[in-house]
C-alpha cells in the first residue's frame, strides 16, 4: 500500500505543472514610458536623434499605450472593486472609473453573509422571484442588481454590493509609470516593435515579433486564468472522493 501510494504521488508530481513556468507575477513594472521608449529605439537600431528618422517618439508612446490596453484586457492582470450601498427603488448603479467590462458582483446582507451574484441580463429583469439580488448585469456604465426590493421578512436597503471589474487604462507618456506587473514589460516591447515594423513594411519582423507577444500573454493566460485541475482530478478524475464510513 505504501509503495502504491508513493507511485501515485510521484504521478501528481510529474502532471503537476512546473513553478518555473509562471510568466507574471503582481510585482508593478517600476519603468516608466520614456524607459520603454528607450528600449524600443535599441531593438529598432535607431536612435531619437537620428536624422529622417522613421518612428517618432510619439508614435511609439501610441503603440506602448495600445499594448498596455491589449495586455489589461486579454489577460486582466489589473482589477478593480468598488462598493455601493443599496437604496429602495435603485437597481442600477454607476460605475465610477471607467473599465473593459464587469468580471462579478458580491452582494452582502448584514454585516458578515456575503453571496456571489450570478451574471445574467436585463432582458429577464422582473421575472426572478425573491426579495434580496440574486443577479446581475451590466449596461451602459452601471451594474444592476435583482430583484431588489424591500419586504416584511427582508430588507434590502442600506445592504452593499461590492463590484470587481477590469479598468481602462488612462493614457500613458513620458514619466508615467507603466501599471503592469514587470512580467509583462517585454511584452510590451514585442507588441511595440510588431508595431514599428508594420509601419515600415518589414511584414516578416512585425509577424516574428507579434508572434513572441501573443505566446507571453497565452502563457500568462494559462498559467493564471485557465482552472486548474486538483490532485484528485489527476489521480483518479473518474472515481468518486472516498467517504469513510462508521
Amino acid at each position: 500500500m505504501k509503495k502504491l501510494i508513493l507511485v501515485l504521488l510521484a504521478l501528481v508530481l510529474l502532471l503537476l505543472p512546473p513553478s518555473s513556468a509562471f510568466s507574471g507575477g503582481q510585482t508593478v513594472s517600476g519603468k516608466t514610458v520614456d524607459d520603454l521608449v528607450t528600449e524600443a529605439r535599441y531593438i529598432l537600431n535607431e536612435s531619437a536623434s537620428a536624422s529622417g528618422k522613421m518612428w517618432t517618439d510619439a508614435e511609439i508612446e501610441t503603440w506602448i499605450n495600445d499594448a498596455v490596453r491589449n495586455i489589461i484586457a486579454r489577460t486582466h492582470c489589473l482589477e478593480s472593486s468598488e462598493q455601493h450601498t443599496l437604496d429602495s427603488g435603485t437597481s442600477e448603479y454607476t460605475i465610477s472609473n471607467d473599465y473593459v467590462f464587469v468580471k462579478t458582483v458580491l452582494y452582502q446582507s448584514g454585516e458578515t453573509e456575503f453571496r456571489a451574484l450570478l451574471p445574467s441580463s436585463v432582458d429577464v429583469l422582473g421575472y426572478v422571484p425573491g426579495d434580496e439580488p440574486k443577479h446581475f448585469y451590466e449596461y451602459n456604465g452601471k451594474v444592476g442588481v435583482f430583484p431588489l426590493k424591500d419586504s416584511r421578512d427582508a430588507t434590502v436597503s442600506g445592504n452593499t454590493i461590492y463590484v470587481y471589474y477590469v479598468p481602462m487604462q488612462e493614457t500613458l507618456s513620458g514619466t508615467s509609470s507603466i501599471p503592469t506587473p514587470a512580467s509583462f514589460d517585454r511584452a510590451i516591447l514585442y507588441y511595440t516593435i510588431s508595431q514599428a515594423f508594420l509601419k515600415d513594411g518589414q511584414m516578416d519582423r512585425s509577424d516574428r515579433f507579434w508572434s513572441q507577444y501573443s505566446q507571453e500573454i497565452d502563457r500568462y493566460r494559462m498559467d493564471f486564468l485557465e482552472r486548474k485541475k486538483s490532485i484528485w482530478e489527476i489521480i483518479a478524475p473518474r472515481q468518486e472522493r472516498y467517504v469513510p464510513t462508521e
